[in-house]
């Protein structure tokens, strides 16, 4: 497994280790931009949102947040690196590449099932019917359906 692989499924399990409400936060952030990227095979809109997810990632280390475990540049760091992965899979090559691809892509979306609820799935507003066979049954918290900001969602997908 290559060492930037590595250091990302370690950076997955120190996010496991934080406290409930900023796990939820953080998975519930990713989904909410990586959801409907699920049923897209665009690789602009890929490269597009890769590209706003770099942007954010950097605007956050430039005002100073430095720490992995800091709940947006956490989330931002997953959703990037869900995003680069699915288009390294789509543009793989070389076999290796894309199984690691994959075992990112995975960790990610396990990540999400754990810490953000079923019917978070149903609320969001965005057409979402790939998400949980691909991300599993549900999650293993308990968590409520929760928005970016750790609210509840409504109808629409949006905090209340």
């Amino acid at each position: 497994m290559s060492a930037p692989t590595v250091r990302f499924l370690r950076l997955l399990e120190e996010l496991r280790r934080l406290p409930d409400t900023q796990r939820r936060k953080i998975a519930a952030g990713v989904l909410l931009v990586i959801g409907p990227l699920f049923a897209r095979s665009d690789a602009d809109a890929l490269r597009q949102a890769a590209r706003g997810a770099q942007d954010e990632r950097w605007r956050l280390i430039s005002e100073g947040t430095r720490d992995q475990r800091d709940v947006d540049l956490a989330r931002v760091t997953l959703t990037e690196q869900w995003i680069l992965a699915h288009l390294e899979i789509a543009g793989a090559d070389a076999f290796g590449a894309q199984t690691l691809a994959e075992k990112r892509c995975a960790a990610v979306e396990a990540f999400v099932a754990e810490n953000v609820a079923p019917e978070s799935f149903d609320m969001i507003e965005f057409s979402l019917a790939a998400v949980p066979r691909r991300l599993g049954q549900g999650n293993r918290s308990g968590a409520a359906p929760l928005s970016a900001d750790g609210g509840g969602l409504s109808a629409a997908g949006s905090a209340p």
